[in-house]
């Protein structure tokens, strides 16, 4: 039970941690508009190449063996596409109105959050035999390289408070 438990995590990291750099990447370093309060959109080329700066860290950080090698590319393209369905989820909604129906709102949501949970089951299974063949010395650099936070304050100090204890992460723990 532990151990899916903690499969289930690292996959879920997994699958936040690339939302979360989709996310980023349509952040700009530009800083915002004082006047709107709004950021100017990046590139689709940049969106892209902070992805794969992102992905090639994990699989850098993983140090995978030759064995392991042979089980990344599923999990890289589960990855991406799950990546490449939340841009364009994003890009799709644009700016809702002002006066948004809250019911419709609502609708819309849990469409892309069901959308999400499928991209994200997808990357659970591609990442299933990649996942059982890591030592725990990968196991445990997985959940850090997944929450870049952790980094700077161990394991354990990273995402911190309602988001752990809302996704159940401190379980494993």
């Amino acid at each position: 039970m532990k151990r899916r438990l903690l499969f289930t995590s690292s996959a879920a990291a997994l699958g936040v941690g690339l939302i979360a750099a989709s996310a980023l990447a349509q952040q700009s370093a530009t800083p915002p508009n004082p006047a709107t309060n709004t950021r100017p959109p990046i590139s689709a080329e940049d969106q892209s190449a902070f992805i794969d700066a992102r992905i090639a860290a994990i699989k850098a950080g993983l140090r995978l063996t030759a064995e392991q090698e042979k089980l990344w590319p599923p999990v890289e393209a589960a990855a991406r596409d799950m990546a490449k369905q939340a841009q364009d989820s994003r890009a799709a909604r644009g700016t809702p109105p002002a006066n948004e129906d809250p019911v419709e709102r609502m609708a819309r949501m849990g469409g892309e959050m069901t959308q999400r949970g499928t991209s994200m089951t997808k990357v659970a299974t591609a990442a299933r035999p990649l996942y059982a063949s890591l030592s725990d010395d990968q196991k445990r650099r997985l959940r850090v390289l997944m929450h870049p936070a952790g980094m700077q304050r161990g394991e354990h100090g990273g995402m911190k408070g309602h988001h752990r204890e809302h996704h159940g992460w401190n379980e494993h723990r």
